[in-house]
């Protein structure tokens, strides 16, 4: 027998399952079914469910069928065939058990809309307990009878003379669902399908570089059709191009569909349920489809039967989203094409089936910038499109927009354009001149309105157009695009950074075959994202194929070549002089440390050149201590020897290996300056943060960073990736501040990542590390709250003034709209509010000749190479930042300890010092001098010199803690027990006040005139570390000792006398240039909002609140402070301005 159809609940339209037409007997419509992947439910009588076949006169039709019998007491169920359909009419089938009963009672009769009248019975013995089981129920079409079987019983009946029809199944009333299995209907009989066509179609290309085609196979069996589709191409059969550590090209569709396009409606059938990942199978690692996706077999296919409608129709595929990775802000949502019966392609893009109205923006396309365009790229005719598709203009040449918004039925009565600058500010209204018309696709007719518009007299840089219906009557309908005015000034800046755009680019270094980048001006219409881009990072094997220097350069871009093993099969910078002549900037830092992030950390770097110069530095100490002839045999050092050298030599082999690492970029550069005088290194740094715990200015020498002349350099690509690297955002903004006050006028940009769909198995990258820990949440507001941390917090004081992070930019890796508008509105707070000084605030120091002469180190090694190198007495200053940070103080400074006497009193409430061995006499008298003049101290581990202000003095002879207890006064009696062998000091009270006491003093305290002065006897990191790695996968650990942290935490509390306080959130205060205030309040909870009351101490009495972009109630506002109270979403930021 032929099967005519079988059950299958993987495509589903409207919830019904493919292939099921409903003839509903309510003027409600409801279709009385529910579809959950394993059985069709039919919830309640009245509809019918007909399987979707060619009519048959004999058939079989098979199920499987259940309901929980013991509940209802009874059950029954019709299936009607030979049915036609138009006249609602056909023979009949029952089966029936009443309550009271026994056995099944079989009917056979006819079937007139909704109403059964038997002509024959049957009855047969079915014990109870067999229904309660799933039943296998048959009902078998023979000529001139029937058979009906349920389960053990069955019965047979005559018919009427067969004629063509359709089965029908519908249920009787009972006291539950009726679940349908596995049903198939088989014929012997003959059908002829009337004809057959084959095609292929392509989903929208607008989204991605690598189409997605669908093979269609359409199949006329008179009043239905049968659609089989294959769906294949895209990433999957695109080549490798890459590895897969932690980056993989994917195109991302939801809900694949096909629909059935009238007139007046669409029937939209889903294909795949769910979203459909698609990578190259040959780099998916091995968790990827067993422990984070679903895998989609691929190619993919599908059939869908259905009903002809009445009148002429087309067909359309596509998908609720679709995606790929590289190309995030061409995502389309949703996307469709729409072809008719014959293949023809009639649209293809935004899903205008689904969508009532769309907006488009064109401009003209004889725009000047093609005269600029070189006619030797290899891709001009494709350069001359884009142009000729997006909205790049020159100063003084106007901008002729056409809005071209098309609507199915709701096209509003107006519109407002409007202009805006490049932050969504509104600058004006603009006059527009529309008409109105139609545009026909297929079976279906739009209405269209085209609003021109004329835009000129703007000064270079970038704007938004934005188109608003004015019309509340129909659905809202908004929408904008991003374009540009380019200087003809030689030599201009890129316009995003004329209208003050932080400096954005975007590195995907690990898909050695992507054609694409961030700014490609090749590819995509109206693309938004090319606008705010002032680099562009195409890497070498497209540079070179496409030669994309000189038109990335007509565009006034910046071009930045990342030369390394994830980027370019040949990477040397000999086998790439060709790129190198025409970049701006170049990462070859691989090749010249033959390592690609080189930390002096780790035992591979010492090869090659660095490990000749620490021989050379060895030969200097002439220590035995240290095997040198085993290190020049080997071809690096192992974990142990550099222990080793860490524990005798570190701070003197980290300035030696500094000052050779430098002048070796130099000299490498000089090389290369030769056939490129312009051009400039960038590179990872100053250090890798997300790897690290409690680092400050030390911390740059780790990975060669410090001694770079700014003026000779590109930027520094900033590794900091707080929540998936298990830490806060305060961390990243404390070392920010930190090497901006070592490396005045340097550019450190911090790279942004989004979410990807393989985590990453960087062994520091652990909370996105699969198949545990991973956190896929990273969303769009959470960049706002960085980038005011970033700015805000990073105040640092260099003696003379204070400074901030002025010279801004990040990495925009795969940031879609939602996040750029996030960054583009947090980037006009910070311009418009610029930071002249902190206000009043903690001021967190560092010593050089601290770090130097300290002599507590840990040093520990591990198996494959990375070595954990520390000195407590830097980690000290860094710890009380986070812990007052995580208790909602005011975001202090950093300074370096030669700064604090040029420091004002009235500019600071504590001085967190480090261990104050070496630090020189006249630091120390500044010390004392503010003390005296009302400013609070906090010191670790010694205080030579100053022991007489902290009440305590040195005996010399050091001791272990291990059992901590807090005094009742000061945490209410809390302990803690210690077991790291080196949490020890050597101090012992002289005046001080213990405030938690083990078997030596740990945390004293003394009252001063005027000021209090607070001490840690011991390196308050080492109490209690995390012990989340095991292994040194990155470098220091997070305290996670409760008595410390709170200890710290309240200390700070009791000695802060800030600008402005809050009862929660994360906290920063500024005086800004205009005489302003600026504070931000950002909340860390990811789930829910906070309430804060912020307190804020003005700078003159006239002042009072200007704006808060958050709700807020003023509480109060006296003559010298104001009271407010907020509500923070999750994950937002408050932006409070007083002036």
């Amino acid at each position: 027998m032929k099967t005519l159809c079988k059950l299958d609940l993987s495509v589903v339209k409207d919830a019904v399952p493919s292939g099921w037409l409903i003839e509903y007997n309510s003027n409600l419509g409801l279709a009385a079914l529910a579809c959950d992947g394993r059985s069709v439910d039919l919830l309640s009588s009245g509809n019918k469910y007909i399987p979707i076949t060619p009519p048959v006169e004999n058939a079989v039709m098979k199920m499987k069928i259940g309901f929980n019998f013991s509940m209802a007491k009874c059950c029954s169920a019709i299936v009607s065939f030979r049915y036609d359909l138009a006249a609602r009419t056909g023979e009949a089938v029952r089966f029936v058990r009443l309550q009271n009963e026994q056995g099944m009672t079989f009917e056979y009769g006819k079937m007139s809309d909704n109403l059964f009248q038997p002509e024959a019975k049957a009855h047969a013995d079915m014990p109870d307990s067999e229904l309660d089981q799933a039943l296998d129920f048959i009902v078998e079409l023979k000529g001139k009878s029937v058979l009906i079987r349920l389960g053990s019983g069955s019965a047979s009946f005559a018919t009427k003379p067969g004629r063509p029809g359709r089965f029908a199944l519908s249920r009787g009333h009972f006291f539950d669902v009726l679940r349908v299995y596995d049903l198939e209907i088989s014929t012997d009989d003959s059908f002829e399908c009337l004809s057959e066509r084959k095609f292929r179609v392509d989903l929208p290309h607008g989204p991605t570089l690598y189409p997605v085609h669908c093979d269609v196979t359409l199949r006329d069996y008179g009043d239905c059709l049968d659609a089989g589709l294959v769906f294949s191409g895209g990433v999957p059969e695109s080549p490798m191009g890459e590895g897969n550590y932690h980056v993989m090209r994917a195109d991302l569709l939801t809900n694949l569909f096909l629909k059935v396009v009238t007139k007046e409606a669409a029937a939209k059938y889903i294909l795949r349920a769910g979203r459909i990942v698609l990578v190259n199978p040959w780099l998916a690692p091995g968790y990827f489809f067993k422990v984070l996706h679903r895998e989609t077999p691929w190619p993919f296919h599908a059939s869908v039967r259905f009903m002809k409608p009445e009148g002429p129709f087309d067909l359309a595929v596509g998908a609720d989203t679709y995606e790929h990775t590289t190309a995030v802000n061409q995502a389309q949502s949703p996307s469709e094409t729409v072809f008719d019966l014959d293949g023809r392609e009639l649209y293809a893009g935004l899903a205008l089936t689904e969508r009532a109205q769309k907006i488009e923006f064109t401009s003209q396309p004889d725009k000047e910038i093609i005269a600029d365009l070189p006619k030797t790229d290899p891709r001009y005719g494709q350069a001359v499109e884009f142009a000729k598709n997006n909205h790049f203009f020159k100063e003084g040449e106007p901008a002729l927009f056409t809005v071209v918004v098309t609507a199915f039925r709701e096209m509003p009565a107006g519109f407002d354009l409007v202009l805006e600058d490049a932050f969504l500010r509104t600058l004006r209204k603009l006059d527009y001149a529309r008409a109105d018309g139609a545009v026909t696709i297929g079976v279906r007719s739009y209405a269209e309105a085209r609003l021109a518009c004329r835009v000129e007299g703007l000064k270079p840089g970038v704007y938004h157009l934005r188109a608003v219906s004015a019309d509340g009557s129909v659905t809202a309908l908004e929408d904008y695009c991003a374009f540009e005015v380019m200087s003809r000034a030689k030599g201009a800046l890129p316009p995003p950074l004329l209208s003050g755009l932080p400096y954005l680019y975007c590195s995907r270094t690990e898909t050695i075959g992507l054609m694409t980048d961030a700014f490609d001006p090749w590819f995509a219409k109206s693309a938004d994202e090319r606008h705010y881009m002032a680099c562009a990072n195409f890497l070498p094997r497209s540079a070179r194929d496409f030669h994309v220097a000189p038109t990335v350069h007509a565009y006034q871009r910046e071009w930045f070549l990342w030369l390394g093993t994830r980027c370019a099969e040949q990477y040397l910078a000999k086998d790439n002089m060709d790129l190198i002549a025409e970049a701006d900037y170049v990462n070859v830092h691989e090749e010249v440390r033959e390592c690609p992030c080189a930390s002096l950390l780790w035992a591979t770097t010492y090869k090659g050149k660095v490990k000749e110069e620490l021989v050379k530095f060895l030969d200097a100490r002439g220590d035995a201590a240290i095997d040198r002839q085993k290190l020049k045999a080997a071809e690096h050092i192992d974990g142990d020897m550099l222990c080793e050298l860490g524990r005798r030599y570190w701070s003197e082999w980290l300035d030696w290996a500094n000052k050779f690492i430098n002048e070796d970029n130099r000299e490498f550069m000089r090389g290369l300056r030769k056939c490129n005088p312009g051009l400039k290194p960038s590179k990872y740094g100053p250090a890798h943060i997300y790897a690290s715990h409690y680092k400050g200015v030390e911390y740059i020498r780790y990975l060669g960073s410090l001694g770079q002349a700014a003026e000779e350099f590109g930027f520094w690509q900033y590794e900091d990736y707080p929540f998936l690297c298990r830490y806060n955002i305060e961390r990243g903004t404390y070392f920010l501040a930190s090497c901006l006050l070592a490396m005045p006028g340097h550019r450190i940009y911090p790279e942004i990542y989004t979410t990807s769909i393989q985590g990453c198995p960087d062994g520091a990258v652990f909370y996105a590390h699969p198949p545990f820990g991973y956190h896929p949440v990273n969303p769009p507001i959470r960049i706002k709250r960085r980038f005011m941390d970033y700015y805000y917090g990073s105040a640092h004081f260099t003696g003379d003034s204070f400074k901030f992070w002025e010279k801004r930019g990040f990495q925009a890796c795969r940031f879609d709209r939602e996040r750029y508008e996030a960054l583009l509105r947090a980037a006009a707070v910070v311009n418009d509010n610029p930071a002249k000084r902190p206000l009043k605030c903690a001021a967190f120091v560092f010593s050089e000749e601290s770090w130097q002469a300290a002599e507590r180190v840990l040093a520990k090694s591990t198996p494959h190479g990375i070595v954990d190198i520390r000195k407590t007495a830097t980690e000290c200053v860094p710890y009380a930042y986070e812990m007052a940070r995580y208790a909602g103080l005011q975001a202090g400074f950093v300074t370096m300890i030669e700064s604090v006497g040029k420091l004002d009193p009235a500019q600071v409430d504590t001085l967190v010092l480090p261990p104050l061995k070496g630090v020189s006499k006249p630091c120390l008298d500044a010390i004392r001098r503010l003390h005296a003049q009302g400013v609070n101290l906090l010191a670790f581990e010694n205080v030579p010199g100053l022991e007489d202000l902290f009440g305590v003095k040195d005996t010399g002879a050091f001791a272990r803690i291990e059992n901590l207890k807090a005094s009742d006064s000061f945490l209410g009696g809390m302990t803690e027990t210690c077991e790291e062998p080196l949490c020890e000091g050597s101090y012992a009270v002289d005046g001080a006040e213990v405030l938690i006491n083990s078997e030596i003093p740990v945390l004293t305290l003394r009252r001063n005139n005027g000021a209090q002065a607070a001490f840690y006897n011991v390196p308050p990191t080492l109490v209690r570390g995390d012990q989340l790695h095991k292994a040194a996968d990155d470098y220091g650990k997070d305290s996670i000792s409760r008595l410390i942290n709170a200890a710290t935490a309240r200390i700070m509390t009791m000695f802060s006398d800030a600008g402005v306080s809050t009862t929660a959130g994360r906290l920063t205060g500024s005086e800004t240039l205009g005489g302003g205030i600026m504070v931000t309040v950002g909340n860390p909870d990811e789930k829910s909002h906070i309430t804060p009351t912020v307190t804020i101490r003005k700078l003159g009495a006239e002042q009072a609140l200007y704006s808060s972009d958050m709700p807020c109630t003023v509480l109060s506002d006296s003559g010298d402070k104001l009271a407010l109270r907020v509500n923070i979403p999750a994950e937002e930021t408050a932006v409070i301005v007083v002036q």
